[in-house]
């Protein structure tokens, strides 16, 4: 492990944060730290990969990959930012989808003349991709629609349903497709 090291950033990000040093060297000694953990999380997957077969290890890489992002998502919660936690979870699940079918395909297509796919987990795939975009969308316009029509105390609490049915829909869906 060549980031090995960088473990050390850890116990000194509690140390700065204790000493009430500027947040910015909290922050940047903390992500420092993370940049091994994340590599064990993601040989660890690996590992279970080799063992369980591809379909289960990238599902499962998919899986502990976002954890981290969990984890500071709980934290931030903590603290009454919401819409930072919400932006986070945008750019990840956008970032996610763009970044990770776009270095697939680069990838996968390095010393092949044609890449290939079966038709019907293209279109699973396919069909995910619009119900993500979809659950993206929708609780934003619903947002926009109802803001003229209802008082401005009564928004928020509908927003925070809608984005709950919302969530609870994704994660039923990732579950069906598990099985």
């Amino acid at each position: 492990m060549i980031f090995a090291w960088l473990l050390l950033f850890i116990p000194i990000s509690v140390v700065l944060a204790l000493l009430h040093v500027p947040e910015i060297w909290v922050f940047v000694t903390a992500i420092a730290g993370l940049i091994p953990l994340a590599d064990y999380v993601r040989s660890a997957t690996d590992q279970l990969a080799k063992i369980s077969g591809t379909a289960i290890g990238g599902l499962l890489n998919v899986t502990f990959g976002n954890v981290p992002e969990m984890i500071l998502a709980f934290f931030i919660l903590r603290t009454g930012q919401v819409d930072v936690v919400k932006a986070q979870l945008t750019g990840a699940i956008i970032g996610n989808s763009l970044l990770g079918l776009g270095l697939s395909v680069v990838v996968g297509s390095w010393g092949r003349p044609k890449q290939t796919f079966r038709r019907e987990r293209a279109g699973l795939m396919g069909s995910l991709l619009v119900i993500v975009v979809i659950a993206l969308l929708l609780p934003a316009l619903f947002h926009l629609s109802e803001r003229s029509v209802l008082p401005a105390d009564k928004v928020g609490l509908l927003d925070q349903k809608m984005s709950t049915g919302v969530s609870i829909v994704l994660i039923v869906v990732y579950i069906a497709i598990l099985f």
